[in-house]
């Protein structure tokens, strides 16, 4: 499934997994280079809500979990 109800609180990206599996996420200052997630980091397999901080600026973020389902878009945490 894909990961939902992405949004920014804070310096803060939520998300909430499509299950309780790990899933993989990237965030980088300037746009991916590549589709490629194979070395994303892996999140914590566990409860379906996730997060990750962020420092201040500009964010490209992925989220991908399982084979198919990825999330991507760009935050601007203060």
């Amino acid at each position: 499934g894909t990961p939902g109800n992405v949004r920014l609180v804070g310096g803060t990206l939520l998300y909430n997994a499509p299950d309780g599996a790990a899933c993989r996420y990237a965030v980088s200052a300037a746009p991916f280079a590549s589709t490629d997630d194979s070395g994303d980091t892996a999140s914590i397999a566990g409860p379906r809500a996730r997060s990750i901080a962020l420092s201040s600026g500009t964010w490209y973020y992925r989220i991908s979990c399982g084979v198919t389902g990825r999330a991507q878009g760009t935050v601007i945490a203060p």
